[in-house]
């Protein structure tokens, strides 16, 4: 009988036999488990970094978003609908044609955008649907969808106080895809900054932005939402308030070129160092904290008009001296104050052009919603920051970290609920909560559990998918399926590291599990020539040691050990070589995250690291046990082999 101390030693002994070629086979099998070190290491990393940053923002609270399933495609598709603006279509044309005639106006039906209907649809040319720019399809829509049973905030709130919700809040919600923008009054965004003293006009011939917009034109891309307090507050520079100013002021969370534009400050370039961006980083929040903007609002008359004068100004600018040219009749002066009327500074039209003129105001104003020129001036104060939206495209580490790392918020502007009412300039932008319709909301239930806000997602969130495949006239057919399960929202978790943790995990097992087995097969082939070898040159020595009494359990013992003294080396080799490349990614890239983390969770400890680097015991135990396993497996067929061998007629071979 052989004891385990001899069998140990025997097996040691023999790793000494061939050094090198030992230590060939123990790279090579190392090479293949160095991937899943690697990415073992690299994973535990982000997942430590991801529950560091975990105190900042919303990460730490166990918070659920809910967005009412409705049909946004009920403008285009309600048959009912079409045919209620048609006969509208058709009473209106009537009236306009009747009033035009009295006041001596010319009348195109056709090339009235007006209407509630317009050309168009299924039908091509010959058909019609409803006109969404039309007030009067979006005074019927908003009627539809505020009618819509089940998806009010009531609603949700019921069901969150059952699921035993600590907390429950509300938002608007601007999404461009939802067409909660069709619900805003159809009117374009007219807010302007006012620096030094003077109103900065939009030049409407200017092109769109290659990367997207910036500064204050990301109002219009990406709109003005309004949440309750608790949710902003996390992301509130230190200092700073949500409450409304003493000069009036409302407090804003706004994009970095925001910042940026009321600053003077010039975006860094693409190429600046993760310190570079880091130092701007931190200068341009201790710079804009609680920083106020005017802006002036105009209404789409008073814009018109103000554009009609810039207009005019560089016409007659451009034809000066021409004997050809005539001069507009009726001139209009580009103010001279900021956010000041439009004054008309020369006036030679006749009295019938001015009456004409007339007419064509009281027409509008009748038929068309034309409200009078109006401006003034607001003020915001900035005190939080979100990232702009991510235009930084291609698969370098910091466009990934990026688009990945965004705030729970999102990249758009955010206000205090209480902060905004019906006569703030802001709900002329985009409509108070109160004042919205279910596509334009958004709810939030916050329990004291990750489990609680899971099992509350999957309770409350509908599984059925969307039809690619409807056309845009017809109804969402999700809607139907959804409301058939008792669904009437799509729930996500919101703000919190918890559930993005436990899905990072799920996902990357998904992944690894197969990446393991192929890993673990290939080494089983690799190993088992090399112990298959180890046994063949070894057959005159496993003999010997038959003949002098050890059983084939013995000899097993031996090469058992053996087998897994070369897993063991093994294992050492690939953990270093995957624990060298995560340092080394850690190293090369953690700056550039470590930026993108802290904008995202608007950390207070701008110099919080993001690493890429993590020790996780589990993993590595894993890891191991898993190259055991595969070494194990490879011995299985060599030694099964060669302890059924006659030792007399090996020794007589040998």
């Amino acid at each position: 009988m052989m004891y385990l101390r001899d069998a140990t030693r025997l097996a040691a002994a023999k790793l000494r036999v061939r050094p090198v070629r030992t230590g060939v086979v123990i790279c090579i099998v190392a090479l293949l488990f160095a991937g899943i070190s690697l990415i073992a290491f690299v994973f535990a990393g982000i997942v430590q970094s991801l529950r560091d940053f975990s105190n900042e923002g919303l990460s730490s609270r166990y918070i659920v978003q809910a967005r009412p399933i409705v049909d946004a495609s009920y403008m285009f598709s309600n048959a009912d609908l079409k045919e209620q603006m048609r006969v509208k279509t058709v009473s209106l044309v009537a009236e306009k044609k009747a009033a035009a005639k009295r006041l001596g106006l010319a009348y195109d039906a056709d090339t009235d955008s007006t209407l509630p209907t317009m050309k168009g649809g299924p039908g091509g040319e010959n058909d019609i649907m409803a006109n969404f720019s039309s007030p009067i399809v979006q005074a019927a829509a908003k009627e539809h969808y505020n009618a819509l049973q089940h998806v009010g905030y009531d609603d949700f709130k019921k069901l969150a106080e059952a699921a035993a919700a600590k907390n429950i809040y509300k938002s608007t919600y601007y999404d461009i895809m939802s067409g909660s923008m069709y619900m805003t009054g159809g009117q374009q965004t007219y807010l302007q900054p006012i620096k030094n003293g003077k109103e900065i006009y939009a030049d409407s011939q200017k092109q769109g932005e290659m990367m997207g917009p910036t500064g204050f034109d990301t109002l219009a891309s990406s709109g003005w939402s309004y949440f309750d307090e608790d949710l902003l507050r996390p992301f509130v520079l230190p200092g700073q308030s949500l409450a409304i100013g003493k000069d009036g002021s409302v407090p804003v969370i706004a994009p970095i070129s925001v910042a940026e534009a009321i600053l003077g400050r010039d975006k860094l370039p693409s190429t600046a160092s993760a310190k570079e961006r880091l130092d701007y980083l931190v200068k341009i929040r201790s710079d804009i904290a609680g920083k106020t903007a005017q802006l002036c609002y105009r209404n789409p008359a008073s814009s018109q008009l103000v554009q009609l004068a810039r207009d005019q100004v560089r016409e007659m600018s451009a034809n000066k001296g021409k004997r050809d040219y005539v001069v507009p009749a009726l001139q209009y002066a580009v103010p001279t104050e900021p956010c000041g009327e439009v004054k008309v500074v020369k006036d030679t039209r006749t009295a019938s052009e001015k009456q004409q003129a007339n007419n064509e105001l009281m027409f509008k104003k009748t038929y068309e919603n034309y409200d009078d020129p109006q401006q003034t001036i607001t003020d915001v104060r900035i005190v939080g920051l979100v990232p702009d939206m991510n235009f930084e495209y291609g698969m370098s580490v910091r466009a990934i970290a990026a688009s990945v790392l965004q705030s729970s918020l999102g990249n758009g502007w955010y206000s205090p609920s209480r902060a905004i009412t019906a006569e703030s300039v802001a709900s002329k932008i985009s409509p108070t909560f109160e004042d919205s319709t279910p596509m334009g909301r958004a709810y939030y239930a916050e329990f004291e559990t990750l489990a609680a806000a899971r099992k509350f997602v999957r309770e409350t969130s509908c599984s059925a998918k969307s039809d690619m495949m409807t056309e845009p006239d017809r109804p969402d057919t999700r809607v139907a399926k959804c409301a058939g399960q008792g669904k009437y929202f799509d729930s996500k978790p919101f703000g919190s590291n918890a559930s993005a943790i436990e899905d990072l995990r799920q996902n990357t097992w998904r992944v690894m599990k197969y990446v393991t087995v192929v890993v673990m097969a290939l080494t089983s082939l690799v190993l088992m020539g090399v112990v298959g070898k180890i046994v063949a040159d070894s057959r005159r020595e496993t003999a010997v040691f038959r003949a002098l009494g050890a059983t084939r359990s013995d000899i097993g013992y031996i090469y058992i050990i053996y087998t897994i003294f070369l897993s063991f080396g093994i294992t050492l080799v690939a953990l270093l070589l995957g624990a060298m490349g995560a340092a080394w990614l850690s190293r090369r890239y953690s700056e550039d995250i470590s930026t993108a983390a802290v904008l995202a969770y608007n950390a207070a400890d701008v110099h919080k690291k993001f690493i890429l680097f993590g020790l996780d015991g589990t993993l590595v135990l894993g890891i191991t046990a898993v190259i055991i396993a595969s070494a194990l497996m490879s011995a299985f067929l060599p030694l099964l082999t060669n302890i059924r061998r006659n030792p007399i007629r090996d020794m007589r071979d040998e």
